[in-house]
């Protein structure tokens, strides 16, 4: 049997208390094999993002457990995520969460270097090999 690649056992996020607590996530199950495809459908305000984010060691749950390739992520000292999710994750957020400051390569530049890739001009030359790319490349996000 293959490994798996994310595995989530219920799991919940519950935000605030008493009469303001909102319930985002309620005991999630899920088994991710690698190279698998999952499609996380719902209307606004379901638990998607939520559901995400503990996924992506970037919110921790309320209860349950995620493991990312046989690691448990409440096992990782909060110092330690950031490394994990630029080795393992690539996220595409809704709004890009790009430094205006900086250009696309560099954008691209700074999050290889959190994953430990070297050798900034050859990344950035492959990060933007394409004709098209490269002419985006050296555009300032709006």
């Amino acid at each position: 049997m293959q490994a798996l690649a994310v595995r989530a056992e219920g799991l919940e996020k519950v935000f605030g208390e008493g009469e303001v607590e909102v319930r985002a996530v309620r005991g999630v199950d899920l088994e991710v094999r690698p190279g698998e495809v999952v499609l996380i459908m719902g209307p606004s305000g379901s638990g998607k993002t939520t559901l995400l984010s503990m996924l992506g060691a970037m919110l921790r749950p309320s209860a349950g457990r995620v493991e990312v390739d046989g690691v448990d992520l409440a096992s990782l000292a909060e110092k330690k995520l950031p490394v994990f999710r630029a080795q393992r994750f690539g996220f595409v957020f809704q709004d890009f969460n790009l430094l205006s400051a900086l250009t696309v390569r560099e954008n691209v530049e700074l999050a290889l270097n959190l994953a430990g890739v070297t050798g900034r001009a050859a990344r950035a030359r492959r990060a933007a090999s394409s004709r098209s790319r490269a002419r985006r490349a050296a555009r300032v996000p709006p």
